[in-house]
C-alpha cells in the first residue's frame, strides 16, 4: 500500500490511496466559513482559501487517482462545493452517491 502525499492541503486529503487494482481515497471538505446566515452547520460554504485548496486538490487527484468510478460524499454544502472543485475538469464521470 502506498501513502499519498497531502500536497499541503491537509484539510482536503487526510486519507490513503491504495495501489492498483483499486484506489481508496478518504477526503475531508476544504476549509469552510465558520458559519452561515441560516445558523445551520449543513449550509456552511467554502471560504476563498477552501476554493483554492479544492483546485490544488484537483491537480493532485488527476495524477494520483485518475480513475474513481464511485464517490460517496456528504450532501452538506461545503462538501458539495469541495467535490465540484475537485472534479471541475475531470475526464470521466464517477458515480456520486450523496449520503
Amino acid at each position: 500500500m502506498e501513502k499519498c502525499q497531502t500536497i499541503g492541503v491537509q484539510q482536503v486529503f487526510i486519507g490513503i490511496c491504495m495501489s492498483a487494482p483499486r484506489n481508496l481515497l478518504v477526503a475531508r471538505h476544504a476549509t469552510a466559513l465558520p458559519q452561515h446566515a441560516s445558523g445551520r452547520d449543513f449550509d456552511r460554504e467554502l471560504s476563498m482559501e477552501g476554493r483554492k485548496e479544492a483546485a490544488r486538490g484537483a491537480r493532485w487527484l488527476a495524477t494520483t487517482c485518475p480513475k474513481l468510478p464511485r464517490i460517496v460524499a456528504s450532501p452538506a454544502r461545503r462538501t458539495r462545493e469541495t467535490l465540484e472543485g475537485l472534479l471541475g475538469d475531470w475526464v470521466g464521470s464517477p458515480v456520486v452517491e450523496w449520503d
